[in-house]
C-alpha cells in the first residue's frame, strides 16, 4: 500500500516520550535520574512512561512532573506540556507547484519521499526513494517530466530501499553525501549546489542522525522548500546516540536559519515550517537552548 499524500495530516513521527527518550540519550541522562527530577513516585512514574501517549488533561502531579524533565533536558517545558496534551499541529499548508511527497509503510510507521520538479523544463529529482516509489514514477508521468537525478538525505534502509528500481526506470544519477556511500552513486562535499532546471538544489550539512546526514534547500519554486530527511520531524528530531549538541547546532545553523515560511519536508511524519518549528519544537524552545539568532 501506497499513500498518495502530501505529509500533513498523517501522525506526527514523535509523541512526548519519544522527545523525552531522545533527549536523555544525546545528553546521558540515565532512567533513575529522570525519574528522580520528576518527584513522582515510582507507580506514577511508569505510568507516564506506558499509558497513553496523548494526555489531554494532565493531573496536578503530572504537569509539574513534566516540567521538571523537560528543564533538566533542555525542551521547551510549554512546547513539551503541548506535545502531550495533543496540541502540537503544524499548520496546513497549500500545495507547491513542482512538489509531490508520497508515503509508503515501513514496519509500524510510514516513510516520505519526494519528488521535485522545474515547471519550465520539466526537468525532476527524486529525493530519497521510500519503500516503494511507483507513486512518484506514476506523478512523472503524468506531468511529463524527466527524472534526471536521485538525492540521497541518508542511506538508512527505509530511505534508499526502492532506489534500484528508480535507476531502472529513470537512469537517474544518485547523488549521496560523502559520508553516505551507496553502490553505484556519486559522492559530494559538504555544500555542494545542483542545478535542476531553472532550479537550484543546495546542500547544507546536518549530520547527527546519520554520519552524512543532508538537507537539501530548493529555490525557485512559488515558496522555498527544504527537504530534511531525518535530521528534523515535526515536534521532534531523529535519534541522535552521538554529538548530540553538535546535531542541534547543525538544525539551527542550517534548517532554522532558513526563511520562516519554508517548508519542510522530514523523512517521517508531517510536513512543517521553519517558523512553526522554531516556536515550538521542543529541542530547540528551552531558555538555555534558545540562544540562536535565526535571521
Amino acid at each position: 500500500m501506497i499513500l498518495k499524500v502530501m505529509p500533513l495530516n498523517i501522525p506526527l513521527e514523535d509523541d512526548f516520550r519519544d522527545v523525552i527518550q531522545k533527549a536523555s540519550v544525546g545528553l546521558g541522562v540515565c532512567d533513575d535520574e529522570l525519574k528522580a527530577v520528576s518527584g513522582l513516585c515510582s507507580r506514577n512514574y511508569a505510568a507516564l512512561f506506558s499509558g497513553p501517549t496523548l494526555l489531554p488533561s494532565l493531573s496536578e502531579a503530572l504537569e509539574p512532573a513534566l516540567a521538571r524533565i523537560a528543564a533538566r533536558l533542555n525542551l521547551g517545558g510549554a512546547q513539551l506540556l503541548a506535545l502531550a496534551r495533543g496540541k502540537f499541529c503544524p499548520p496546513k499548508q497549500p500545495s507547491v507547484e513542482g512538489v509531490f511527497v508520497c508515503s509508503s509503510p515501513f514496519g509500524s510507521g510510514v516513510v516520505n519521499a519526494t519528488l521535485v520538479w522545474d515547471v519550465t523544463s520539466k526537468k525532476a529529482a527524486v529525493f530519497d526513494s521510500g519503500c516503494d516509489a511507483e507513486l512518484l514514477l506514476e506523478e512523472a508521468d503524468r506531468h511529463g517530466l524527466l527524472i534526471t537525478q536521485i538525492f540521497l538525505t541518508h542511506t538508512h534502509g527505509d530511505h534508499v530501499f526502492d532506489v534500484e528500481r528508480l535507476v531502472e526506470r529513470t537512469g537517474a544519477a544518485i547523488r549521496t553525501p560523502e559520508k553516505e556511500p551507496l553502490h553505484g552513486a556519486e559522492i559530494f562535499l559538504p555544500d555542494r549546489s545542483f542545478q535542476l532546471g531553472e532550479l537550484l538544489v543546495e546542500t547544507r550539512p546536518t549530520p547527527g542522525h546519520s554520519p552524512g546526514g543532508t538537507t537539501y534547500f530548493i529555490i525557485g519554486l512559488s515558496k522555498p522548500v527544504a527537504v530534511v530527511g531525518d535530521a528534523l520531524f515535526a515536534g521532534s528530531i531523529g535519534g541522535v546516540r552521538k554529538d548530540y549538541l553538535a546535531a542541534l547546532a547543525s538544525i539551527k545553523n542550517h534548517i532554522l536559519s532558513l526563511p520562516e515560511d519554508t517548508l519542510l519536508l522530514p523523512g517521517h511524519g508531517p510536513a512543517t515550517t521553519v517558523g512553526y518549528e522554531r516556536a515550538n519544537n521542543p529541542f530547540f524552545t528551552s531558555p538555555t537552548n534558545n540562544t540562536t539568532k535565526f535571521s
